[in-house]
C-alpha cells in the first residue's frame, strides 16, 4: 500500500485506549496503521524489522516542525492526537 496523504476512514472495534507520543516532524493520518520507533515514538506504519505496529490511527496527530508536541492515543490500537505524553516505559 502507498503511504497515505490525506485521511481515511478504516473501521475499528472498542478496546481499551494506551498514548504514545509522536515522533518529530511526524504528520500521523487518521485510518492509517501506526508503529512505535526504538526510541517509542509514535511513526506512520511501515513494513521495518525496527518498527513494533500499534494500529489503527484514530485521529491525525500532526507534529510537523515539533520535537515532542503531539501525542497518540490507541484504542485496540486506534491512535488518537491528544496531549503530550512521555514514551512508554
Amino acid at each position: 500500500m502507498a503511504a497515505l496523504t490525506q485521511d481515511r476512514n478504516t473501521l475499528r472495534r472498542d478496546a481499551v485506549q494506551f498514548e504514545f507520543p509522536v515522533a518529530a516532524n511526524t504528520v500521523l493520518y487518521a485510518g492509517s496503521i501506526g508503529c512505535i520507533n526504538s526510541s517509542g515514538l509514535a511513526v506512520p506504519g511501515a513494513a521495518t524489522a525496527t518498527l513494533k505496529a500499534i494500529g489503527r490511527i484514530e485521529e491525525r496527530a500532526d507534529n510537523t516542525g515539533g520535537p515532542r508536541a503531539r501525542s497518540a492515543r490507541s484504542s485496540d490500537g486506534a491512535v488518537t492526537a491528544s496531549p503530550t505524553a512521555a514514551p512508554p516505559t
